[in-house]
């Protein structure tokens, strides 16, 4: 009989275990400018602007819509990109040419952003071969 009391005064301790809540003091810094913007050969150029948020936000960033954004290609005109939606810049004219400069201007809240990147030419392939191997569980000969 005092088995069981025992095993019972065990499980029902199992049961009964403490809670502690801990608070993490996660701090708040201010927000900041994501940009991504990509200039591929044969397509317009874009930007996407985002702005960073409190951890504590449910949206993880916040889409930028009221930004100018000029973008240029080596020593040619500024082209301002045009709103599209949800952050989206796009250009209506710049197309990515390899061995071109690029030239980026973000201008928000009174502030001014520049960046700068090349394309570079495409590599030249000589020669390209392949090579079959067997299955996965074929380890050698099978004679």
């Amino acid at each position: 009989m005092k088995k069981y009391i025992m095993l019972f005064i065990i499980i029902s301790s199992a049961f009964l275990s403490c809670e502690r809540v801990v608070d993490i003091d996660l701090n708040e810094v201010a927000p900041a400018l994501v940009v991504e913007g990509r200039v591929y050969e044969d397509s317009l150029a874009w930007v996407n602007i985002r702005q960073t948020t409190s951890y504590f936000n449910p949206d993880t960033q916040l889409c930028i819509c009221d930004a100018v954004v000029m973008i240029k290609e080596d020593d040619n005109a500024w082209d301002t990109l045009q709103y599209i939606e949800r952050g989206l810049y796009k250009s209506t004219s710049l197309i990515g040419t390899p061995g071109s400069t690029y030239y980026l201007k973000i201008e928000h809240d009174g502030k001014l952003y520049e960046a700068e990147s090349h394309m570079y030419d495409r590599p030249v392939i000589y020669s390209l071969t392949s090579r079959s191997f067997g299955s996965f569980g074929d380890f050698g000969d099978s004679s």
